[in-house]
């Protein structure tokens, strides 16, 4: 008796072929659905994460040259422009050549040790770093290109960094 009725109640549906045009590409519909639903999430994932480090940037490095190639001088500048005081530790000055890096902690000026240092809001801190100590330690940094400082807090939180190009390469 039960599949009688099912049987008039199809009778009465009407047959379109729009739905079996629908049923055969629908593999690429269901695929585009999946994608759509990977990757929206981790899209949006991202973007706020990126509003956020955008939002809570405090430190702003800058790292200027006296020359255009081969400088005497380079003059780092840290600027706190959060809400909040920042103690930040030693900076680490990298020079790069593609593959290879040479990492040196700066600690001060004439024998002054100025690191870990204490920024209140809006209070910048500026140190000149003279690069002929650092070619009269080890003369093969004259052929690294590139010099990059990373800032961090104390706390290991947070990374700044700037970079400039020393001299021409093939690359930069």
């Amino acid at each position: 008796m039960m599949p009688s009725t099912f049987h008039t109640l199809f009778q009465f549906i009407p047959d379109f072929p729009a739905l079996a045009a629908n049923i055969r590409n629908s593999g690429w519909n269901n695929l585009l659905g999946l994608l759509t639903m990977i990757i929206l999430p981790v899209a949006i994932y991202f973007f706020v994460h990126w509003l956020r480090r955008k939002k809570s940037k405090r430190l702003v490095v800058t790292l200027e040259k006296n020359r255009l190639y081969f400088p005497e001088f380079v003059r780092l500048t840290v600027i706190n422009q959060g809400s909040k005081p920042i103690e930040i530790d030693n900076p680490l000055l990298v020079f790069s050549n593609l593959l290879i890096k040479r990492k040196l902690k700066l600690k001060g000026t004439f024998g002054y040790n100025f690191y870990p240092l204490y920024l209140d809001p809006g209070k910048s801190h500026e140190l000149r770093i003279d690069m002929n100590c650092f070619y009269h330690y080890d003369p093969l940094l004259k052929r690294f290109p590139k010099a990059t400082v990373y800032i961090r807090e104390i706390s290991g939180k947070y990374k700044v960094s700037a970079s400039i190009v020393l001299r021409k390469s093939l690359f930069t």
